[in-house]
């Protein structure tokens, strides 16, 4: 009958909360029809692909570089391990009001060209990040909700009503359709205001969800 017929052709879908990166370019486009990946912020887990952590790697290589340059690495070497430590602990002792060991900028400028090191060979203008011939560059599977909440926003909250309750608030997030190319996966969220971990936790989906949704 009909509703057999229905249930015959029904669809598997597959919905993924906090997904690694596990598929190549091709596959991750491919079940976008099928497999609906929800990431969280700047969550640390679906941008753990071995790409990001390279450029991790070669941006925190330069962090080292300049913490010797200025006799504040204590592994640099045995000799100097004590002056260095006191040196260090002057620095962070300073805080937000201290000078910068390495300016925001040039980090920048040190990770781009980490992650355009990373792609070569991805051919002349593709700029979707992954090689599809390499088996490290992975993604996130399918289509992504990306839940975000801007920086300068942690604080903001949304006044909601629930039918026979009083004003409660919540969160304000936003939420954008994308896949796994999109570039705000395509490295880790680690500045000022990130929440790389605890971005991962279940509470923290379930307030981004709800913070999305629209008011009953």
């Amino acid at each position: 009958d009909a509703d057999d017929a229905r249930g015959e052709n029904q669809r598997v879908r597959a919905y993924a909360f906090a997904p690694p990166p596990l598929l190549d370019r091709l596959s991750s486009l491919a079940c976008r029809h099928y497999v609906t990946s929800v990431v969280n912020n700047s969550d640390i887990i679906p941008r753990s692909s071995l790409t990001n952590l390279d450029v991790l790697m070669t941006v925190l290589e330069a962090v080292i570089c300049a913490l010797t340059e200025a006799s504040m690495n204590p592994g640099a070497g045995a000799t100097n391990r004590v002056p260095s430590s006191l040196a260090l602990f002057r620095k962070l002792s300073e805080g937000t009001n201290g000078k910068l060991v390495i300016e925001p900028r040039e980090l920048k400028r040190i990770q781009k060209e980490a992650i355009y090191e990373a792609t070569l060979g991805d051919g002349g203008l593709d700029e979707n990040y992954w090689n599809e011939d390499g088996d490290h560059h992975l993604l996130v599977p399918g289509k992504v909700l990306l839940l975000y909440q801007k920086w300068g926003d942690n604080k903001r909250k949304t006044l909601i009503k629930p039918p026979g309750d009083g004003d409660h608030e919540r969160d304000a997030h936003n939420a954008v359709w994308t896949n796994g190319t999109v570039k705000l996966l395509k490295g880790f969220e680690l500045g000022g205001g990130s929440q790389a971990v605890t971005d991962h936790l279940t509470v923290s989906y379930l307030n981004a969800l709800n913070g999305c949704m629209k008011d009953p």
